[in-house]
């Protein structure tokens, strides 16, 4: 035994290193983002979203809601008009997102009987009483890479699937104010390269919320998310949407991307 000892001890360090040099290193967080934001999400969509906004009291709000998207050349168009309930008939927002420059936005309120522009330092405030900010709607499951810079911090698993853990800071002050974020934490799946979850903080430090993607399925051979779970760590405060008529590659009447037509977009 004493003999056998001594060669084990001699051979152990080269088994150690050849096993972690199986392990690649982990690809630059920018690499990542950049192929989170290259998958195929169909040239157009249109869902249904039942939307349940849950207070710290337990007290239930519901919402339905119906989206649309296209491309355009480079540029991606979306709406997002509420059914239901009664009082929120008609309402919507739209976005024309860029991939040079700053994007448009609107909010059409039928109370007003006009649309209002969304100015990009408004793009970090919440979404109708929900806990996913103007930003956070646009993105969907993708992230604006011009916003931050990013850093692969981990990995971790996410509903048992292994995930690259990506920091991400915003590249200037003004911009962590207007975005109402002062740091990401991405965990985007290695394989597959969808966001699983994002953890945030506010721009003193303090965390802030929490947004899962869930109940992922196949629609059209497009990975997609059926439901979205944002939690407050502040307020308490939770959003829920589920999705269902999930619809790709469908015919759009290109009226309702206007601002002048949001009010019959339902």
């Amino acid at each position: 035994m004493t003999q056998i000892l001594p060669v084990l001890l001699l051979f152990t360090p080269a088994v150690v290193a050849t096993a972690a040099s199986l392990d690649p290193a982990p690809p630059p967080g920018i690499e990542i983002v950049e192929k989170v934001n290259a998958r195929d999400d169909g040239e157009t969509l249109v869902q249904s979203i039942a939307m349940t906004l849950t207070d710290k009291r337990g007290r239930v709000r519901t919402r339905e809601i119906r989206t649309y998207r296209r491309r355009v050349g480079p540029d991606r168009q979306s709406l997002v008009a509420f059914e239901s309930p009664r009082s929120l008939r008609g309402t919507a927002f739209l976005t024309f997102d860029y991939p040079e420059g700053e994007d448009d936005q609107w909010l059409y309120l039928p109370a007003a009987r006009k649309s209002r522009r969304i100015s990009a330092a408004d793009r970090g405030r919440y979404f109708m009483g929900t806990d996913l900010t103007y930003e956070d709607i646009k993105n969907e499951n993708r992230i604006n890479a011009s916003d931050y810079r990013f850093e692969t911090v981990g990995i971790e698993n996410v509903s048992d699937r292994p995930c690259w853990r990506v920091s991400a800071k915003p590249r200037s002050d003004d911009l962590a104010r207007a975005l109402g974020y002062g740091r990401l934490e991405l965990l985007v799946d290695r394989e597959q390269y969808v966001v699983r979850r994002f953890d945030s903080w506010d721009i003193g430090g303090n965390p802030l919320k929490q947004v899962r993607f869930e109940d992922f399925r196949s629609v059209d051979g497009i990975l997609t998310p059926h439901r979205i779970e944002a939690t407050n760590h502040k307020s308490g405060h939770q959003t829920r949407l589920q999705s269902h008529e999930v619809q790709y590659r469908t015919e759009i009447d290109e009226e309702i991307f206007s601002p002048w037509a949001m009010n019959r977009a339902r």
